[in-house]
């Protein structure tokens, strides 16, 4: 700037020099007069002054817009174009098309100074030849030449004629963006925005002692909102475009009425001895990366006596103050008026001055009563705005205040701010390894997302229940998200890895920090969202390598080393037949479902999951694929498990004997057995396995041949089978064989006993003299003893069935007998030393009676004093053609899917017995019966159903399925119940 005014001041004065040879000229003849070329250097000396401003302020503006992280919120065309920033600075820019001049190129991203001459561009350089750049560069400078041009310089040096120094030929604002046109031109573009704004008009947000009050947040194009300055004592948190402010405890301002607020202090500092109000402040962050700077004062406003809150998609407001009638001389609960109007539509003062005035601008309704009001949003915004349907993300103001009070203070109105709740889940762009997951939730606190690979069969339900019950102990349930979440499927969860060809389940939760799992049902889930992700295809160029395996009777391990650069490597294996039937692409499809898998570079160590046979060939199969998700050749190498030699002795067991009761007890059963041996045997082992349809009995013998092969049975046997013991066949030459008869009861230290009514198997193995196993002896054997059962569809069935015929019920103790024992006795205990410090009276005996259920006999109907509590009933069993015996038992459990079981049939005979002879029976015991009998179900609860079983034997020693009768029908009485406490 010194500089221009120097040059400026040059030419002025080299101008005035020329102007006075002309004055002397003509000095004799007239006076001249050099006003006017005084005041032309004058203009133009001003007039450089302003270009001069002008073009500081331009640059100045550039600058900022392409250096600076603050966003641009207001354009506006005024006597040269006002541009507004965030932080508050204000640019002004002049445009104005020039042939000859200044202007700014960009290359590579960065802005570098130029001159244009016509149609011509060219960047400057420096002294050392490099371009010269906007945001290194000194301002540009000014000055007038000698014939009274302006030229513009960068370097001071070189200067460039011009007719005005604007950077800019023109500026346009469209679209939310303002473009500025240089004088190259090129066209650069600027986005807009929205300063940052809160549904709290007046800017200062009220809220009660330790409460909590929600702000929505509104800004264009904004994805990021960062609290950077929180009062002591505040806490803020923001989710979305909701942010949660939770006001410090405060002491209620002591006498006077209404509503025990706080006096509101304005925003700012205070004079004297008021202190400034606190203030919020937050950083918003646009998705370019520009920043913004809003400011939210903040009061609290209430002490807890009343409070309103938005819980969830409900209303709360509390109310425990009381006010004085004067007019009655009492103290009633304060009543609360409350309306709401969308988010921003009122101020507090507006609504303040309303009230004041009697313009209401919705209805109030009033709740008169001291406690809680609880109502949905739903049903209070259709009552209070007449609004039937609430949209995603609307947002509506709830305040309430002292009904009594018709000039409120703004401090005395209490307000909360709900949102509309709102869930989205979408799923998209499905790769092989990845899928795009897009989660919006508004309203809510936060959501869970859960991700399952549906190949290992999770229950989502299953594992939502058990952390709803084990939550307090740190169960966890999915990952906690609190922003909306726009990424990878699988860069939620690490555990879960993106395989191709894949069926995975997507669950979200959203939830609320007002809900504890408890609260939570299954129908609060959304989902499941499936996902398939994409399968490999052919094309691929990548092979692994199969090292040598390494192999046993029953197993094999391999290296499979995958290809350089590969994205994935599978890797199975498959019997020899299997590989027969599989086409390229059906042997392609397995190895990527059931293929161990490794990422990257990762060597596989793949073992057989589940034993093989001695002497089993299997094809080890493996591809490696690319990153685009191309496959390889499948590089295949055979295994053979060793063989499996056998010694030439033999096994056998003999003489097999079985003592097994009827009383289904583990302890009373037992086994011998003799084993027989033919040539060598050095040792004898033998195991007890209960069998079943998944059992592998050979497997299982297998092992222990191995075990003796390997010469490790220490470990092996030691754990899986016992001993047998031996005694000398051939003592001078050192032959033994096995121990003829072995005993073992169940309950032993063995742990041998057997279950009743289960199917086992015996497995003897041996050693031979030649150090090779003997090949294992087995036998098969069944805890029930032979029983021969005709069921209900036989018609050998319906000819024998037997007749049961039921007598009327006798009652043995009536309601009111029952009812009145049984209140006797609490009476007395009631009034008695035991269970108080001193004994009650009658009355307040009964009422405690009476208060835990107790039956008072005496206000009993009639109908109910001559219900039966207790009957017997008298029933008659005549065996049908054929039975020889007939078995009969009556109890309370209806078992009618049990009684055609083996198991019960064989459970009556064990328990059978001859019945009493005056026929009274009791239930749960079996009786039996020759020939046509009586018999009476004594005491039976008449509140409980009771039920008949028979079941008969014939001469030739079958026994036929259980009919089930019904013997009594419960009679239910609805007078009450009469269990009560019966100590302190």
């Amino acid at each position: 700037m010194k500089r221009f005014f120097t040059n400026l001041k040059a030419m002025a004065t080299k101008m005035l020099a020329v102007a006075l040879v002309g004055v002397a000229a003509v000095a004799c003849a007239e006076a001249y007069d050099d006003t006017d070329l005084r005041n032309q250097v004058a203009d133009l000396a001003e007039r450089v002054t302003t270009l001069e401003e002008r073009l500081d302020n331009e640059v100045a503006a550039l600058r900022a817009l392409i250096d600076q992280k603050v966003a641009l919120v207001e354009v506006a065309a005024d006597n040269g174009w006002q541009f507004t920033l965030a932080d508050g600075k204000t640019l002004t820019l002049y445009p104005e098309y020039v042939e000859n001049g200044l202007t700014v190129v960009t290359e590579g991203g960065v802005q570098y100074w130029a001159k244009v001459e016509g149609s011509v561009v060219t960047i400057l350089k420096d002294a050392a030849g490099n371009n010269v750049a906007v945001h290194n560069a000194p301002v540009p400078e000014l000055r007038v030449n000698a014939e009274g041009v302006i030229e513009v310089s960068i370097d001071g040096t070189n200067w460039i004629a011009t007719q005005a120094p604007s950077l800019f030929a023109a500026i346009d604002v469209h679209d939310n963006h303002a473009c500025l046109t240089l004088q190259s031109g090129e066209v650069l573009k600027f986005a807009l925005y929205e300063q940052v704004s809160f549904n709290v008009q007046g800017n200062t947000l009220f809220v009660g002692s330790e409460e909590s009050e929600k702000v929505v947040i509104s800004a264009e194009g904004i994805v990021d909102i960062i609290p950077i300055v929180v009062p002591e004592g505040w806490s803020v948190s923001v989710k979305g475009n909701v942010m949660t402010v939770t006001a410090p405890y405060a002491e209620p301002e002591m006498g006077g009425g209404g509503m025990g607020m706080l006096p509101m202090p304005m925003p700012g500092v205070g004079g004297g001895d008021e202190e400034p109000t606190p203030a919020i402040k937050v950083l918003a962050v646009s998705k370019e990366g520009k920043t913004m700077v809003a400011t939210l004062y903040v009061v609290v406003s209430g002490n807890g006596g009343q409070s309103l809150k938005v819980v969830g998609d409900d209303i709360v407001i509390t109310n425990n103050m009381q006010t004085y009638d004067s007019w009655w001389e009492e103290w009633n609960a304060a009543p609360i008026a409350y309306t709401a109007f969308p988010a921003g539509e009122f101020t507090l003062e507006s609504f303040a001055a309303a009230r004041q005035n009697d313009e209401y601008p919705y209805e109030v309704l009033y709740m008169d009563e001291n406690g809680t009001l609880k109502m949905s949003v739903a049903e209070a915004l259709e009552a209070l705005c007449g609004v039937e349907e609430i949209k995603r993300g609307d947002a509506y103001t709830f305040i309430a205040f002292d009904a009594n009070s018709y000039a409120p203070a703004v401090t005395e109105i209490m307000s909360a701010t709900y949102v509309a709740t709102y869930a989205d889940v979408q799923i998209s762009n499905l790769t092989f390894k990845d899928a795009q997951l897009d989660v919006v939730v508004e309203g809510y606190d936060g959501y869970k997302v859960v991700v399952y690979d549906t190949t290992w069969g999770s229950n989502a339900k299953e594992q939502f229940n058990d952390w709803k019950e084990y939550a307090s102990y740190g169960a966890t349930w999915g990952v906690d998200m609190t922003a909306n979440y726009s990424g990878s499927v699988f860069a939620i969860n690490a555990e879960v890895q993106p395989y191709a060809n894949r069926l995975y389940s997507v669950y979200v939760l959203p939830t609320s920090v007002l809900k504890s799992p408890a609260d939570y049902v299954w129908e609060d889930v959304l989902g499941p969202f499936a996902i398939k992700t994409k399968n490999y295809s052919a094309g691929g160029t990548l092979e692994p390598t199969i090292g040598e395996p390494t192999v046993d009777y029953q197993n094999f391990d391999v290296k499979v080393t995958p290809a350089q650069d590969a994205y994935r490597t599978h890797a199975w294996y498959f019997t020899t037949t299997d590989m027969a039937e599989l086409t390229n692409e059906g042997l392609i499809e397995e190895i990527v479902t059931k293929g161990y898998v490794r990422g990257g570079d990762e060597v596989i160590s793949l073992s057989n999951d589940e034993a093989l046979k001695p002497g089993t060939t299997v094809v080890i199969a493996a591809i490696s694929i690319d990153q685009n998700g191309k496959y390889g050749p499948i590089v295949k190498k055979e295994v053979t498990t060793k063989t499996l030699d056998y010694s030439t002795s033999t096994l056998a067991i003999t003489n097999w004997k079985l003592n097994v009761s009827r009383s289904m007890s583990y302890d009373s059963a037992s086994y011998w057995f003799g084993v027989e041996a033919t040539g060598e045997v050095k040792a004898t082992y033998f195991r007890l396995v209960e069998t079943n349809e998944y059992m592998n009995i050979e497997a299982i013998a297998t092992e222990a041949a191995i075990a003796i092969l390997n010469k490790d049975s220490e470990p092996t046997l030691k754990n899986n089978f016992h001993d047998i013991n031996v005694l000398p066949v051939d003592a001078e030459n050192g032959l033994y064989a096995p121990k003829g008869d072995v005993k073992a009861i169940g309950g032993s230290s063995k742990r041998l006993g057997l279950e009743y009514g289960t199917t086992y198997m015996i497995i003897v193995a041996g050693e031979g003299a030649d150090g090779l196993p003997v090949r294992p002896a087995y036998y098969t054997f069944d805890t029930f003893e032979p029983l021969n059962i005709i069921y209900s569809d036989d018609a050998k069935w319906a000819a024998s069935k037997p007749t049961i015929t039921i007598g009327e019920a006798k009652t043995v103790m009536s309601m009111y007998e029952s009812a009145k024992e049984d209140w006797e006795e609490r009476i007395a205990y009631f009034m008695s030393e035991d269970y108080w410090d001193g004994p009650l009276s009658y009355e307040d005996a009964v009422a405690l009676a009476v208060e835990y259920g107790s039956i008072n006999p005496e206000t009993m109907t009639e109908e109910e004093k001559n219900m039966p509590y207790m009957v017997d009933v008298e029933f008659t069993v005549t065996p049908g053609a054929g039975a020889v015996e007939c078995l009969v038992e009556f109890n309370n459990d209806g078992n009618f899917d049990e009684v055609a079981t083996r198991v019960w049939i064989d459970n009556m005979i064990a328990y059978a017995e001859d019945a009493p002879e005056d026929g009274l029976i009791s239930q749960h015991l079996v009786y039996k019966t020759l020939q046509q009998t009586t018999y009476t179900a004594k005491a039976m609860h008449a509140n409980v159903n009771s039920y008949v079983y028979v079941t008969w034997t014939d001469a030739e020693g079958n026994w036929y399925e259980t009919i089930e009768t019904v013997l009594f029908n419960e009679v239910v009485f609805e007078g009450g119940s009469s269990a009560a406490p019966m100590n302190k």
